[in-house]
């Protein structure tokens, strides 16, 4: 389905694995709204740029995982830009990719750190503002925004599991907590910080369960 480099090789594939971000999140939302169509009751915020490290990718398979057989693979999209509008017509590739849970961190490096053939310095790590990384069965996932310099996660198990892992593979942290140790300050002129800040608290609260909407 990809080209040498991992990326989906065409519009098709593109879209395709776009569908499956867009089971996940709801992709016109943006933080400090909820950006999860099944919210969970908990969430973990790490840094932007930790989804997009290399050595990010234990985290990231072993999550799947955790998911029984549901997921093999993991998918991992910008949404921002628009990979149709953006990427293709300047870059001549589409900023999406499937991979499986058993590759390895030198296959993920290779993806996101190399930049595909002809593109200059255009690398699926400096591309994305907007960044979406979820499984098939669309049960967990992780969405990203580069100018808030957060990412907050979430998954379908118990939740002593999904503490384990996140402190197995942190720091990840609740929301609370996150604003003060990850957002930027002025990170966005034109965003009330206090009114931000005040609503991802309260839309990403330990004890934000879908029954509270």
């Amino acid at each position: 389905m990809g080209s040498e480099s991992g990326l989906v090789g065409d519009r098709e594939g593109y879209r395709r694995l776009r569908a499956y971000a867009s089971a996940t999140f709801d992709l016109s939302t943006r933080f400090p709204d909820i950006v999860f169509r099944r919210p969970g009751p908990v969430t973990l915020f790490c840094q932007f740029d930790s989804v997009l490290g290399e050595d990010f990718w234990p985290a990231l398979s072993e999550l799947a995982r955790l998911h029984d057989d549901d997921d093999d693979d993991v998918i991992v999209i910008v949404i921002e830009p628009d990979g149709e509008d953006h990427h293709f017509p300047r870059y001549g590739w589409w900023p999406a990719f499937s991979m499986s849970t058993g590759a390895g961190i030198d296959d993920y490096s290779r993806v996101i750190l190399e930049p595909p053939t002809g593109a200059g310095q255009a690398s699926f790590l400096l591309s994305g503002d907007i960044v979406a990384v979820t499984g098939p069965s669309g049960k967990w996932g992780i969405w990203g925004e580069r100018d808030a310099e957060l990412a907050a996660v979430q998954a379908s198990v118990a939740s002593d599991v999904f503490q384990r892992w996140g402190e197995e593979f942190g720091p990840f942290l609740p929301a609370v907590e996150a604003v003060t140790e990850y957002l930027p300050p002025n990170f966005n002129v034109e965003v009330d910080p206090l009114a931000y800040v005040t609503t991802l608290v309260a839309s990403y609260q330990p004890d934000n369960s879908p029954s509270r909407r």
